[in-house]
């Protein structure tokens, strides 16, 4: 009951606060993926400037708006976002979800 609380309460701010969502390549799956992949490295111990980094490396998403929002993402969940988050799923489904949400604003 406690993380379905705390998830929606997360999902509400982010819905306020939702990502310039143009996604470019990226798919708002991918972005939940990410963001999960991320939150597992962080629990392995995996710092801030090291997955910042990483972003900075990776060549799955080489454009300038898919690393904005990656890195975006790594912030997030290195910041007070993930210090809510139980685990890659939850951030997974959080990420996600603000996602499509920004999505549906951006096409209106």
């Amino acid at each position: 009951m406690k993380r379905t609380i705390v998830l929606a309460v997360i999902a509400c701010w982010f819905s306020q606060s939702a990502l310039a969502y143009d996604t470019g390549a990226m798919s708002c799956d991918d972005v939940g993926t990410y963001a999960a992949g991320v939150m597992t490295e962080r629990g392995k111990g995996q710092s801030k400037d090291d997955a910042l980094s990483a972003v900075a490396t990776q060549t799955q998403w080489p454009g300038d708006l898919e690393k904005s929002n990656l890195t975006a993402i790594v912030k997030m969940i290195h910041g007070r976002v993930g210090d809510q988050l139980y685990d890659a799923q939850a951030a997974y489904a959080v990420i996600k979800r603000d996602c499509d949400i920004g999505q549906r604003r951006q096409q209106q």
